[in-house]
């Protein structure tokens, strides 16, 4: 929609869509602040004896209420634009946290024992094909944060924010990433729980270079 494509392009103004909320209140603020003090001016002048004699006190006041509807109409427009704005940004925030946990989720079962570990961890032990190995090794970066920690979820911040993950593009990388895994899926000969990884981490990939 236009407005997700407006909540991406103030990611970019702003430095990140965590920002946007906080910056439309400041918006929200400033004009409500605005809107009070030209309301306060206008009327003012409907007690201005040189203007009431020139124009008419009836005529005076419905020109000043006129503008006043016409600012407090400005005003409500601008809050709902915003305000939707704010909602699109929430929701952008639910379905990136969403798509997060689910591929969690379905790397659950690799879990063993009740243990915490970081993705990184339980893949690296899980999987048994060298390549696929090293694919998650460069996929799964010691120290990562960013989401799951995962490349996907690194260029889904990028796309969704502007913001680079570390100082670094991810894209170039998320693109080698994705025909390495390819190649291994094609190529190797993989256990079922190995192919089921490689496929997992392939989707996850290919989904978050497509914006999703």
């Amino acid at each position: 929609s236009e407005i997700t494509k407006a909540v991406t392009a103030m990611g970019f103004v702003f430095g990140g869509t965590s920002k946007i909320v906080s910056k439309l209140d400041g918006i929200i603020s400033s004009l409500s602040t605005l809107t009070k003090t030209i309301t306060k001016a206008f009327d003012k002048l409907k007690n201005n004896s040189v203007l009431k004699m020139l124009i008419g006190k009836t005529k005076l006041n419905k020109i000043v209420e006129s503008v006043k509807s016409g600012i407090n109409s400005l005003k409500t427009r601008a809050s709902q634009v915003i305000s939707s704005v704010k909602t699109a940004v929430k929701k952008d925030a639910k379905v990136q946290a969403a798509r997060t946990a689910s591929f969690k989720y379905n790397l659950q079962f690799f879990s063993s024992n009740g243990e915490a570990k970081t993705i990184r961890e339980v893949l690296l032990k899980t999987a048994k094909n060298q390549k696929l190995k090293n694919a998650i090794d460069q996929i799964y970066r010691p120290g990562a944060t960013t989401g799951d920690g995962g490349l996907a979820d690194a260029i889904r911040h990028q796309l969704s924010t502007g913001e680079l993950v570390g100082g670094k593009d991810h894209l170039k990388k998320g693109w080698e990433r994705l025909k390495n895994l390819e190649n291994i899926i094609k190529k190797e000969r993989l256990s079922s729980s190995d192919l089921k990884l490689a496929q997992e981490m392939f989707d996850d990939l290919k989904n978050a270079l497509g914006g999703k």
